[in-house]
């Protein structure tokens, strides 16, 4: 008899978790993955399954807003030792259901701490008018209790002069030392520029800079930060969740492994465990706040981030704003970090102009990963 019920209801990075522990093959939801690995699912779990709609159907809340028709569908196909996983896992998740409050939420967001950087006025590169307007408001937002709800003092806002190399490097110096941090968000808006020397492509934010009459190299050296460097820093951050935002141009060729991510050999799809015990740590691990990085960044790694004169913040921003203050659509009292991208995504790749805009998502995560509590009605 199987043990599902429709009151077992899932939010879209639980069911992700879930048909990854269930089909290992699926190991990549990025949406223009999903094609390419479509033959090789059919070959090795048969023509029968409709995988295009099962996995399609989880970027998608008006198609399966409480993911119903997801555990349906998995309950219908899932057979053997897959589907005596599945059951268990079901009783397990529904013996232990996860309620949280917004007040139980906004306690969760207290112990997290935030870096904001916005740099327009340029000494060597040209002047950027809404980067300042666009670091203010977001550390206002993450500030505010109506929507994400970092205690004040726990949100560095670095401006202009302020955000310096050796200023950023401090700072972030200064998070490594803080201690049970649930999350630590870095947002940077600026130029970005990107490189290729000896056939290899970095990238690097351009920060502000006094430096004037130095040697091109010394002076590009004291003006950037690397991808590079900043992997080094977010390496010793002690926090459960990195959460890296950037808009400038290239910022899709940054990446970032930040600390507590999952390994390939997590015991929830280790092979030959004890059934059982897989489904209670999968149901454990659904309704904890989870662990890694994720980085948003407002174009490709080609693309260049937009602004417009008519608006007060740049495009990226303006929408990731609009996110975090309650458009991106929640999974109870929380804003999924993939959720926000796909809302944000969604309006600047569709925003009329004349050349392509498209954000890109990158995360190394297990869990739940909330960024931002719903905002209060």
């Amino acid at each position: 008899m199987a043990l599902f019920s429709p009151m077992a209801t899932l939010g879209k990075p639980q069911l992700r978790l879930l048909i990854k522990t269930l089909f290992p093959a699926v190991h990549d939801f990025r949406e223009e993955f999903l094609q390419d690995c479509f033959d090789d699912i059919h070959r090795k779990y048969g023509p029968g399954v409709d995988y295009t709609t099962l996995i399609s159907s989880l970027f998608s809340y008006h198609y399966d807003p409480d993911g119903s028709e997801i555990l349906l569908t998995l309950a219908n196909y899932c057979t053997g030792e897959r589907r005596k996983l599945l059951d268990q896992f079901l009783a397990t998740y529904q013996s232990e259901p996860a309620q949280q409050s917004r007040s139980a939420a906004l306690a969760e967001m207290s112990s997290a701490h935030a870096l904001v950087i916005g740099v327009g006025e340029y000494q060597h590169l040209t002047k950027l008018s809404k980067t300042v307007n666009d670091a203010t408001d977001v550390a206002g937002v993450l500030a505010d209790p109506r929507y994400c709800g970092y205690p004040e003092k726990q949100v560095t806002l670095l401006l202009n002069r302020d955000a310096t190399k050796t200023r950023i490097l401090s700072e972030l110096r200064r998070l490594a030392t803080v201690q049970n941090a649930s999350m630590i968000t870095i947002y940077f808006s600026g130029h970005g520029t990107a490189l290729t020397a000896e056939g290899r492509r970095e990238y690097y934010l351009n920060v502000f800079s006094n430096a004037s009459g130095a040697g091109a190299a010394a002076a590009f050296q004291d003006d950037t930060l690397s991808n590079a460097e900043l992997k080094q820093v977010f390496a010793s951050l002690s926090t459960q969740k990195l959460f890296f935002v950037l808009d400038c141009c290239f910022s899709g060729g940054f990446t970032v492994r930040g600390p507590g991510a999952p390994t390939e050999n997590s015991p929830a799809e280790a092979a030959g465990e004890d059934q059982l015990r897989r489904a209670k740590e999968l149901a454990s691990a659904m309704q904890q706040v989870g662990a890694g990085s994720v980085v948003i960044a407002a174009a490709g790694g080609t693309e260049l981030s937009r602004e417009f004169a008519s608006d007060r913040n740049g495009l990226f921003t303006k929408h990731f704003l609009a996110g975090l203050r309650g458009a991106a659509p929640a999974i109870g009292e929380y804003i999924e970090a993939f959720d926000l991208y796909r809302y944000i995504f969604e309006r600047v790749s569709n925003t009329p102009k004349s050349s392509a805009q498209n954000p890109a998502f990158k995360g190394d995560i297990i869990g739940r990963f909330p960024i931002a509590v719903k905002a209060a009605r």
